[in-house]
This record gives C-alpha cells, structure tokens and sequence, in this order.
C-alpha cells in the first residue's frame, strides 16, 4: 500500500484527489494521513468527501475513513466502471474538484461512462465550470483523452444548485505529450455570467465589454491584429446570486485560460479587466499551459510520460509532483521544462 502524507507540500485536498485518481489509475491501495492538517479546519470536507466517495461509487472501489472531518482514509482501487453515476456535493462545495478526481481514472477506461455531479460550478478556490469545459479538456485531448463537459445549471456561493454533466469515452491510443510553445494565437472566447437579479445593473455587459476592451488592445500592442474576439453572455436562474467570467485563448498548440469571479462591493468592470488581464499574462510568456494547468497536468504527465515547456512552478504544481512521485513516477524538473517517463503500463 502506498502511504501519502496530506501535509505534504500545499497540504491541500489536492493531495487527497491526485492520490487517489493515481491510486485507482494504476490499480493499487492507498492511505492518505494528516488530511489538510494545516487548514483551519483540518480533515475531509464536503467536497472532498464527494469525491472520494464518487470515485469508490464509479469503480467498485472500497474506502475507509471517509466522514467529515476524517484525516486518514484508505482506498483500494476497483474492478468495474459504472455506465451513469450521479454525485451531490451539497450547497456550494467545488463540482468541478470532483470531476477533478474522477478524470484521472476515466481517461484509462475503455467503456463510455456518465458523470452527473451537483454543487458548486463556479465558487472559489476552484478552477471554474468554463475552464474545465474550454481549457483543460482540450489540453488533456493532446494525450488521447476524450470528455465532453456539458454545463446544465450553474452554481454560485453559499447555496450551489448547479449541475454538470461529463461524459468520457473510451479512445485509441494513449500517448505521450511534448508541449513546446503554444503556437499561433488564433482566438480568444469567453463566456461572462451572472444571475437573473443583476439583469437591470447590466453587469455581465459591462464585465464583458471591460475584458473586451482590455484584450483588445493587449492582441493589437502584441501584433495580434487579426485574432477573432468574441465573449458570450449569460444570466442564469441559481439558488444564489453570483458573477464570473472565464476567458481562454486557443492556440496552435494548446488552450490557455483565465478568470475572476464577482463578489459584493466589486464592480463588474474590474471583474472583466483583471480576467483578461491575467490572460494577457499568459498569453504574453508564449508557454503552452498557463498556471493553473501546469497544475492539473502533473498526474496524466506522470502516468503517460512526455515533456512540456513551464514558465514557473507553482506550490500546488510542487506539490502533485511529489504526489506522483510517491507513486513511482519519474519527473525531471529543469529550468524552463518538466519531463517524465510513462508510469502507466502500455
């Protein structure tokens, strides 16, 4: 049995889900102790627990310690894979941070299965609906991995209600990936949203006309003349009122993305601003992942082995390789570049 300890690194609940995806990955137990044991309140929250949980329901896996509050559990991986399985995160806890967890085990699955999760799409300390549906399911597609995420309701802080819907498919071969750089930009989308009650403030207008402008002026003083621009709009019917933005650009090479979400007292012009600000960040470093999905591609680097050019490592990226590491893999880490030979047997 592999044994992770959940302080290690950032000590967040990523430690928990890349543990336990690579667990039922590679088809062998683990135990993860000390459970966000830096965190305020320490041990298995909601969303955490949802997703454990799931991916147990998914497989036919087994688990034990899994109740809030928990700081050790054990899982042993299982046989089998459900056709449809749905998932209640409960209020606002991250939808997204489940289908984080069962992602890694789905894209080795050779039967086509149906992931309904409820909760929270676009929250906190989450990578939002949008990104997941428009940047890191097209940058995994580079592997062989093919999900569909379709968004059926959003949900916003404290009460949630929102429900997505992924469906992975069994592909041919799985492969390695070399991500240089990200090519050519050739558009850049984005959807803004916000509920039915802030309508008459016109704030999903005014958000996404600040992003448009913002991005516009980056692509034109980075000689990105041509480069299509378009953001949707959307108001939703949801438990909670809420706001967010998620901007993406779509390169040659790969997908790069950004967000923000609105909050009380923020005007929703600074939401869009500081969205397409943190694109044009990204844009700008000619890398093909930005931050966040240097983070979220450490687990399938390490399974399926290539190598990707990096502008720097964040803590969480740190910290999912040493994750992976406890698994067998092997990830070099220069400069500029991370490598890493295939764990998952071909």
């Amino acid at each position: 049995m592999i044994e992770v300890d959940g302080a290690l690194g950032e000590g967040g609940g990523a430690v928990l889900r890349v543990s336990v995806g690579l667990a039922q990955a590679l088809g062998v137990p683990v135990k993860v102790f000390n459970i966000r044991s830096n965190r305020p309140n320490p041990g298995l929250r909601p969303q955490h627990l949802s997703g454990l949980k799931a991916c147990a329901k998914l497989t036919g896996g087994k688990v034990s310690g899994a109740c809030e509050g928990s700081s050790e559990i054990e899982y042993s991986p299982g046989g089998k894979l459900e056709k449809r399985i749905t998932v209640s995160v409960g209020t606002a806890g991250s939808a997204t941070l489940v289908l984080q967890t069962l992602m890694i085990p789905l894209a080795f699955c050779r039967k086509k299965s149906v992931v309904e999760v409820s909760g929270g799409t676009d929250v906190k300390w989450s990578p939002p609906a949008d990104y997941l549906k428009n940047v890191a399911i097209p940058v995994l597609a580079k592997f062989g991995l093919s999900a569909r995420l379709s968004i059926e309701r959003r949900g916003y802080y404290p009460k949630g209600g929102g429900r997505l819907k992924l469906t992975s498919e069994p592909t041919g071969k799985l492969r390695p990936v070399e991500l240089g750089f990200r090519g050519k930009v050739l558009r850049v989308c984005g959807v803004s949203h916000t509920h039915n009650s802030l309508s008459k403030a016109r704030v999903f207008e005014r958000c996404a006309k600040a992003a448009r402008k913002t991005l516009s002026n980056a692509l034109i003083k980075e000689g990105l003349h041509d480069v299509y621009l378009g953001i949707e709009s959307e108001y939703c019917d949801t438990p909670s009122p809420g706001a967010g933005i998620t901007l993406w650009a779509e390169c040659e090479n790969s997908v790069l993305g950004a967000d923000c979400l609105g909050d009380k007292g923020v005007r929703a012009e600074d939401v869009g601003v500081k969205a397409a600000q943190a694109l044009v960040r990204e844009i700008s470093h000619k890398r093909p992942l930005d931050t966040y999905m240097t983070d979220q591609i450490i687990p399938y680097l390490a399974l399926l082995g290539g190598k990707i050019k990096v502008r720097n490592l964040s803590k969480h990226a740190e910290t999912n390789i040493q994750v992976a590491e406890k698994f067998g893999a092997k990830i070099k880490v220069g400069e500029d570049e991370i490598a890493a030979d295939p764990l998952f047997p071909s």
